[in-house]
């Protein structure tokens, strides 16, 4: 409805038949319409044919009803009375449709009132223009109405749709978009999205204007019309309108790496994506950068490319974002790749380094040079594995800094952080493709449900994949994660920072192979002047008592892991049964955030006894914790540093030893048990293993009465003060 005045009481009867008449004819135009810009609607059609018949009944019924349905408005609109007598509702225009619709000025303002309302708008794109923005606002942000619009050709209204608002329309929003059309006559049409609201107090106000596309580039929208471009020269270009896609294509002389960059001077008010293609179409890479709606942007895709044709696709990620007065400018770098095992950024390319047989001691290590020259840069290695299921794998990475200088290295360690995943298949898993590995087939309800599966259970209770399918039709999971951890720059610079190194063990959950992933962490670094060094090792397991509990790749609680305990003897050396070194239990803490849980029997429950805990470790690595717990929970904690032994609880040792130790008579018969883990005192988020180090125990009963180096109290028996 176009905006006009309020029509009186005192209009004559013959432009009050005239309106009548409108109305009618407008009501079937509307009918012819419906397929064309929304479903045929039954309850509408109906509407049209009462209408028809309420309208007979009127020629037969005398002037004094026309007057009355008149000043109704066309039937369905909306109406109301107002004081002093005036009438206020939806009066609508002569727009009939296609064949009537206005000329569109510089700007149109109306109201979508009836909810079935259209108006129809004629424009004209003169010749050198391919550019259309149409800005299309409503007065008020709170209007029920979701005005939205559809541009055709002028000579095929009901076919030839060249542009629409899209399906996120939203009530009282404002719109400003940017189409591509060829110069021409075109109609548009503004309605409500769905036909069922209406607004007779906030008008709508329509803009179009054109102007020609700066991207001189043009047409490049195709494959077979990408333009192509020399690999020294920087490449402008714009993402003009909506749907808007350049194509580049480049040649590549020999195997080189190749680095596109996409960069602008100023926000694109979209988000810009980026793919590298083969010339068959097939996606290399693609990268894309959300903050290029609102901050300049920079995207970078390096890859070690064969000689050939290679394509380059820009366009904006969502389909719906356009800018035509900021570029974008894409730069080509050609240069020897320094990491010679490119590409290897799949598991169907990944660097093999080997097979690697467990039996008994540690294996050689298989070593191997890289560089993440980029952000997003993936290294994949495989190792084959023989007789290692159930063993432990080491892996080491560490980023060669040692030609930089101090300021440097510490710029370097704020750039990339070094980061491993080992990655393990998982048999009930198959696949054809990446995307079928986004989640796997494991059912969970808890992120421990997926304990060695990388520990998280997504919102369709399944556990979460790594997006890689492997050679043999399998997923992946990563098993474990570990990545250097970031250490603030000092201000000023005084020496250097720690090595950007990551060093992790964990069992091995497969027969098969092992997948080593290097990366940055969080994947939005680049270090091509530095190498990274690998090495990888696998043993076998010294522990006879593994696995013992769940491997999880982070911290959990006891429970969570589940433990499976190794049963234990508490000696009675009143009877004789005294510890020695042929009783004494051993432990390996063999990966990293291993756990060894041993249980035993409470040796006098109800009655109370005081005990002594013989312990030893060999030289190494693991400042072991080891924990006695009992019914009621952890009961006594001890450390025992490598290459140290004692006993706890004997009257000759020295004082800081001299400690009590006490069987309670509460206690419950089980458990009774015994827990030794890696535990750094200075620092205990450390982890840490060394599975040739071996740290041992006994546990025996010195007496059932209450003696030095403890004391009773009531009928308890306590550590001396």
């Amino acid at each position: 409805m176009r905006k006009t005045s309020t029509p009186k009481h005192t209009a004559s009867g013959l432009s009050r038949l005239l309106r009548l008449e409108h109305c009618l004819s407008k009501r079937q135009h509307l009918s012819r319409r419906q397929h064309l810009l929304r479903p045929q609607r039954a309850q509408e059609d109906r509407r049209s044919v009462a209408t028809r018949l309420f309208t007979r009944h009127l020629f037969t019924t005398g002037a004094a009803l026309f007057s009355t349905a008149l000043l109704a408005g066309c039937p369905g609109d909306s109406t109301s009375a107002e004081d002093g007598g005036s009438f206020v509702g939806c009066i609508q225009d002569l727009s009939l449709g296609p064949d009537s619709a206005e000329s569109l000025g510089a700007t149109a303002e109306g109201y979508l009132c009836p909810s079935v309302d259209e108006d129809w708008y004629s424009f004209t794109v003169p010749e050198g223009d391919t550019l259309l923005n149409l800005q299309l606002t409503i007065d008020n942000a709170r209007s029920p109405v979701e005005a939205t619009y559809v541009i055709s050709t002028a000579d095929a209204p009901e076919t030839a749709v060249v542009a629409s608002l899209g399906s996120d329309v939203q009530p009282g929003a404002a719109y400003d978009d940017t189409h591509c059309v060829e110069p021409g006559n075109y109609l548009v049409v503004v309605r409500d999205e769905n036909q069922d609201a209406e607004d007779i107090r906030n008008p709508y106000a329509l803009q179009i204007q054109t102007e020609p596309d700066p991207d001189s580039l043009e047409p490049n929208e195709s494959s077979t019309e990408a333009t192509v471009v020399s690999m020294s020269t920087p490449t402008s270009g714009y993402i003009s309108c909506i749907g808007d896609v350049d194509y580049f294509e480049f040649q590549v002389p020999e195997q080189k790496s190749v680095t596109l960059t996409l960069t602008s001077g100023a926000p694109l008010g979209y988000e810009p994506r980026v793919t590298l293609e083969q010339s068959d179409g097939t996606a290399i890479l693609e990268d894309s950068d959300p903050r290029g709606t609102l901050e300049a942007t920079s995207i970078t895709l390096e890859r070690q490319l064969s000689p050939g044709t290679y394509r380059v696709r820009v366009e904006d990620s969502g389909n719906d974002g356009a800018n035509s007065t900021v570029a974008y400018v894409l730069t080509f770098g050609l240069f020897e790749d320094p990491d010679v095992n490119e590409p290897n950024d799949r598991p169907a390319n990944a660097t093999s380094l080997g097979t690697l047989s467990c039996a008994g001691a540690w294996s050689e290590y298989r070593l191997a040079s890289g560089a993440l020259v980029t952000a997003a840069d993936n290294d994949w290695y495989v190792v084959n594995l023989d007789g290692c299921e159930g063993d432990v794998i080491e892996v080491e990475a560490m980023l060669d800094t040692s030609s930089l200088s101090d300021a440097a290295a510490w710029e370097m360690q704020d750039q990339v952080q070094i980061a491993v995943g080992i990655v393990r298949d998982v048999p009930g898993s198959a696949c054809n493709e990446d995307d079928d590995c986004i989640v796997l087939s494991n059912i969970c309800s808890s992120n421990l449900d997926c304990a060695g599966l990388g520990e998280s259970c997504q919102s369709d209770g399944r556990c979460a994949g790594t997006r890689a399918c492997l050679p043999s039709g399998v997923c992946s999971a990563r098993q474990t994660f570990r990545a250097y951890q970031e250490q603030a720059v000092p201000d000023p610079i005084q020496g250097r920072p720690p090595e950007n190194q990551v060093r992790m063990a964990a069992p091995i959950l497969s027969s098969g192979a092992v997948w080593i992933l290097v990366s940055d962490f969080q994947s939005n670094g680049g270090a091509p002047n530095a190498l990274y060094n690998l090495r990888v090792r696998v043993q076998t397991e010294p522990d006879g008592h593994e696995p013992d509990n769940r491997y999880t790749s982070s911290p959990a609680t006891i429970a969570a892991l589940d433990p499976i305990e190794t049963e234990f003897t508490v000696h009675d050396c009143t009877e004789g049964d005294c510890c020695s070194s042929d009783k004494m239990v051993s432990a390996h803490i063999s990966y990293d955030g291993d756990q060894d849980f041993f249980a035993g029997t409470h040796p006098c429950s109800g009655v109370g006894c005081m005990l002594r805990l013989h312990y030893e470790s060999d030289s190494g690595d693991v400042p072991a914790a080891l924990r006695l717990r009992t019914s009621a929970g952890p009961w006594y904690d001890a450390l025992v540093e490598p290459g140290t032994s004692g006993t706890i609880g004997d009257e000759g040792r020295p004082v800081g030893e001299r400690q009590c130790i006490v069987a309670d008579r509460s206690h419950s018969e089980r458990p009774f048990e015994m827990l030794f883990y890696y535990f750094n005192l200075a620092d205990p988020s450390e982890t840490g293993w060394d599975a040739d180090q071996t740290v041992r125990f006994c546990l025996e009963v010195t007496s059932y009465e209450c003696e030095s180096p403890c004391v009773p109290s009531g009928e308890d028996c306590l550590l001396a003060p």
